[in-house]
């Protein structure tokens, strides 16, 4: 599995693009402002992205969905796309596009008749174009619906405090990329990277990527944990 940085920001960081994800260059975590100028300046093909998974719907998080869908229309990219969400994933897409893009889609529905499809995944797995997607609760205090998922063996928080769902994805992954907005203990929303480091300490033999990071100079990480920045590339080699 390959693993590009879009960006590993916050909101507020000056360097640092708003946290999204590119795996094997055909599937996209999180879809924030920017993500597609991001895909543009690392040369990245849109057409080639198949799957968009959106951990919950704040705007760092949700925004360029409408922007990828324009661009697929412009580009006259008609291949199939599926988009995997939280409760209300195709209401809360429909709605953006009703608010911001009647210009360029005639109607909501039109989606469907380019190529868009939607998966609701709520405390469930499926398979997705080849990927096996574990769904689990996120805590992010009052912001519900959120998910965290689980991507074959990896796992990713999306904003997410320390819970039951976290924890199990966790326990049956070998990698994790995590929520370290705060050089602090963990809150009611984020895990901030005082919950990434308690993480690491648990599982000494996971890595950890500290993902969705503000502004402020890193702790000296234990070996397990590592501070990715944007444009970043990875390879994690899966058990068999």
């Amino acid at each position: 599995m390959k693993i590009t940085y879009l960006g590993t920001g916050t909101y507020g960081a000056d360097d640092r693009a708003l946290t999204s994800f590119l795996v094997n260059d055909e599937l996209l975590l999180d879809v924030g402002s920017g993500t597609i100028r991001q895909l543009q300046m690392l040369g990245k093909d849109l057409a080639k992205i198949n799957t968009i998974i959106i951990t919950h719907y704040h705007p760092d998080h949700f925004s360029d969905v409408l922007s990828f869908l324009v661009r697929r229309k412009v580009n006259k990219i008609t291949s199939q796309l599926t988009i995997v969400g939280p409760k209300n994933i195709r209401s809360m897409t429909v709605q953006m596009i009703k608010n911001y893009g009647s210009d360029i889609f005639t109607t909501a529905d039109e989606i469907e008749e380019i190529g868009i499809d939607f998966v609701e995944l709520v405390d469930s797995e499926k398979e997705v174009n080849g990927y096996k997607i574990i769904s689990r609760t996120a805590k992010h205090g009052e912001c519900r619906p959120a998910s965290c998922y689980q991507i074959n063996q990896v796992s990713f928080s999306g904003d997410s405090t320390r819970c039951v769902g976290l924890d199990e994805i966790i326990r049956s992954s070998s990698q994790a990329f995590l929520d370290s907005t705060k050089n602090l203990p963990s809150d009611d929303t984020h895990l901030n990277i005082g919950g990434v480091l308690e993480y690491a300490e648990q599982y000494p033999n996971k890595k950890f990527y500290l993902i969705h990071r503000g502004d402020y100079d890193l702790p000296d990480l234990p070996s397990n944990a590592f501070a990715p920045d944007d444009g970043d590339e990875i390879k994690i080699e899966e058990a068999k």
